[in-house]
């Protein structure tokens, strides 16, 4: 009933988190959200956590990279692949106000990782990122490394459960030594090497 959606859409444009864990939302589901991101003005935080949503919906990836408030996004356990990652890596290319992003449990590959990679280069707001369990890989660890030597906003990143070897190890290792302000990678139950660890 539009009543009780916009009764709801009044209530969620006043606020700073909406918590949107486990609603079985997918990318049609968005409308309301959409129009928050439109009209809020105090939302910092959308966890959207453990949904269906692909990042598939023009409308959504349109309002997000339009919005100058969120500060946080999290898209933990959901459906997203490399596409919806392309998405969002054309969002994090204009929207400089995002600084944390987490994309924990979603099997973007090396590909997601390399479009993410490629809005490392240009995004100076970004400055946490969680890819656990995303299927990376070496080779989504090296472009992820080659992106982070110039990147000076990321402090940490969060690689747990990838599939990541002491080949993509060594590549995230050089870039400690060149990018002082990476705090760390937290690398956990990756098939590392007890050298490397």
């Amino acid at each position: 009933d539009s009543s009780f959606v916009m009764m709801k859409f009044g209530a969620l444009v006043e606020r700073q988190k909406i918590s949107l864990w486990g609603k079985n939302l997918g990318d049609e589901d968005l409308d309301v959200v959409i129009k928050v991101l439109e009209e809020s003005k105090v939302l910092e935080v959308i966890d959207f956590g453990s949904n269906k949503i692909t990042l598939t919906n023009d409308k959504f990836v349109n309002a997000l990279a339009h919005n100058r408030t969120v500060r946080g996004i999290l898209f933990d356990g959901n459906k997203i692949g490399a596409e919806g990652v392309q998405r969002l890596a054309s969002i994090l290319k204009s929207n400089h106000t995002i600084l944390k992003l987490s994309l924990s449990n979603n099997q973007i590959l090396a590909e997601g990782a390399r479009h993410l990679a490629s809005a490392l280069v240009t995004n100076r707001s970004l400055q946490f990122i969680d890819l656990r369990n995303a299927n990376i890989g070496d080779e989504g660890a090296a472009y992820l490394a080659t992106s982070l030597k110039g990147n000076n906003n990321i402090r940490g990143l969060r690689l747990g459960g990838n599939n990541i070897s002491d080949k993509g190890a060594e590549k995230l290792l050089d870039v400690l030594e060149s990018n002082p302000v990476i705090d760390g990678f937290m690398l956990d139950d990756n098939p590392i090497s007890d050298l490397l660890k």
